[in-house]
């Protein structure tokens, strides 16, 4: 086909062209402007893997050695993810939340459900605030089940496990040492409150884990 032929065509139909390249671009940034705003945090860790510290090592077998590495990986990254880390998670938000919402109208909870489903005293709040703090005692941990009204509490609240573990985003970094942890929220607050948080947690009951088989 002559190419100036094509040419005269385009130029022939330049108005309509542009009028669709208009189009969309204003469709494009009225679909974009409607999604709500998110805010994600991120925290990078050391695992001590790679360094010898975390694992013992078969030096004399590059095979073995790759093999033990990611399997570690794999293994701390599973148990980062599992039903009692996001438990601990899931408490720690509900307590937070229940607490600024017993200071009343200067209280800044995260996030506030149904008032008509789950209206609730200040003396219900602190009972289960304390409940929850219970599960954190050493003998209850990683034990005790999430009693049925918790459960309800925390998917009100969006704090419930499979709620958490979408949003919970955690990888190696490429062939390195580090984890990336990161959480994708509403809040910026939020986002941070629950790296912070769940690090916490988690490396708190890790260690205790690890406690407990090197005394064995």
């Amino acid at each position: 086909m002559d190419l100036g032929y094509l040419i005269n065509i385009l130029l022939r139909r330049k108005w309509l062209l542009l009028s669709v390249m208009l189009v969309s671009s204003i469709a494009t940034f009225f679909f974009i402007d409607r999604l709500p705003e998110t805010f994600k945090a991120k925290a990078v860790v050391s695992t001590g893997i790679i360094d010898y510290k975390g694992v013992s090592l078969q030096l004399d077998n590059p095979f073995i050695q790759q093999f033990q590495i990611e399997s570690s990986f794999n293994s701390l990254i599973e148990k980062m993810k599992s039903r009692n880390s996001i438990k601990l998670l899931s408490d720690t938000l509900l307590i937070h939340d229940l607490q600024e919402r017993m200071k009343g109208d200067i209280g800044k909870p995260f996030r506030t459900p149904s008032e008509e489903e789950y209206a609730m005293s200040d003396s219900d709040l602190g009972n289960v605030v304390l409940k929850l703090k219970a599960s954190y005692t050493d003998s209850q941990l990683n034990t005790k089940p999430l009693p049925s009204f918790n459960n309800q509490l925390a998917e009100a609240y969006g704090y419930d496990f499979e709620s958490l573990w979408k949003k919970l985003e955690i990888k190696r970094i490429g062939e390195t040492d580090y984890l990336s942890v990161e959480f994708e929220s509403e809040s910026p607050g939020l986002s941070y409150f629950v790296i912070s948080a769940f690090l916490e947690k988690f490396f708190k009951m890790h260690e205790k884990d690890l406690s407990e088989k090197e005394d064995k």
